[in-house]
């Protein structure tokens, strides 16, 4: 097997008491170190992310005019 080079990055991770006894149980079934687990989850995981369409330039014009007719409208009504 090839060396790999050493690992000198480090990231630092907050997890509540709950997330942290489930990550320890997870590795642990796995038998891999924590360090190993996480890595392997995070560049091996299959991500989905949902992205919310931007709204156009003019959004916020547009609805200005929108509820100023809406206004006038039940003014004459």
């Amino acid at each position: 097997m090839a060396e790999q080079p050493p690992k000198t990055r480090v990231l630092t991770l907050r997890v509540g008491e709950d997330d942290h006894t489930e990550i320890l149980r997870k590795t642990k079934e796995a038998g891999m170190t924590t360090s190993e687990f996480l890595r392997d989850v995070f560049i091996n995981a299959k991500l989905t992310f949902n992205v919310k369409a931007a709204k156009p330039q003019d959004y916020h014009r547009l609805l200005f005019f929108y509820n100023k007719t809406s206004n006038n409208i039940n003014q004459l009504a």
